[in-house]
């Protein structure tokens, strides 16, 4: 149906294009046709489901934050539900988690990406201890929406994002299922090229972001010591081609983990599984795995 009306839609404006060029007169009726072809556009997602996508503020302490859940078209209730995590500086609208949202909700799960504070739309400033907030606020609202079940919630985490979603994975029992995409593993390692990435692009870091502070936390909350503690599901998966997280790393983060476990490489993907067909890939076995584990 999307395909039809995408079609219908490009045959019909263009024919009517060429009218109004040679006929000014036509140009009232080629805008009235852009109307015509959109308004049918829209009712074919919202009753086929492309649309099915609700925009999201939350509040974590005392922040406004933002976020896309998306929701399987079926209309139905109790879906499970994967929160997806953006990388360092990055946010909700990266392409690798519109897809992966995409393909859980076409395999009938819920999925809810957000701005971590800091990022995108949400309010506040970078920090370490208020990214791990902003997950549990997350896993808090969601457990209050009556189309999610709030006993199978997955938590998935990019880069950083992965790396602090297995903290929170290991520290918080309403998470069922972990999975880290290309997630950094050991903290220590890349945390001060993180702050300083964040500075050069202008973010704000929070004042408790001191090299004292951040010791401690890491010292704390290293992924790479804290997995064995993992007591559910977890999956690893990083494209083989990856320019920023050795291979040997995530391994290690592997090697470390309690089955049931699985790690799957992406052939000739990079970090942020640029093109359209890894990414799809990706997302897929993502999907699949979500669907065996929540």
């Amino acid at each position: 149906a999307e395909f039809f009306y995408n079609a219908y839609t490009c045959y019909a404006l263009a024919s009517h294009f060429a009218k109004a060029m040679w006929n000014p007169k036509l140009a009232w009726d080629f805008y009235w046709k852009v109307a015509e072809c959109y308004g049918m556009y829209a009712e074919v997602c919202r009753k086929t489901g492309f649309q099915n996508i609700e925009k999201i503020y939350f509040n974590s302490e005392g922040l406004k934050l933002a976020g896309y859940l998306h929701l399987p078209r079926t209309g139905e209730k109790n879906y499970p539900v994967v929160i997806l995590c953006h990388g360092a500086t990055g946010c909700k609208d990266s392409r690798i988690l519109e897809s992966i949202a995409k393909s859980l909700s076409d395999n009938n799960i819920a999925a809810f990406r957000l701005d971590i504070r800091g990022h995108g739309e949400s309010e506040g400033e970078f920090s370490l201890k208020g990214w791990l907030e902003d997950i549990n606020s997350a896993i808090l609202y969601l457990t209050r929406r009556a189309e999610v079940d709030s006993k199978r919630i997955g938590l998935l985490g990019h880069s950083l994002g992965g790396g602090l979603g297995l903290i929170t994975a290991v520290k918080n029992q309403a998470i069922k299922a972990y999975a880290g995409l290309a997630p950094a593993s050991n903290l220590k390692s890349v945390i001060p090229f993180v702050i300083a990435s964040y500075k050069l692009k202008g973010f704000k870091v929070s004042d408790d972001a001191t090299p004292e502070n951040i010791e401690k936390f890491v010292g704390e909350n290293n992924p790479i010591n804290l997995v064995k503690k993992l007591q559910k599901p977890i999956l690893l998966t990083y494209g083989d081609q990856d320019e920023f997280l050795p291979a040997l790393k995530i391994s290690e983060l592997f090697e470390k983990a309690n089955e049931p476990k699985e790690l799957k490489v992406v052939k000739n993907a990079d970090h942020t599984f640029l093109s359209p067909s890894k990414m799809e890939e990706c997302a897929h076995l993502i999907a699949e795995w979500f669907k065996r584990n929540l």
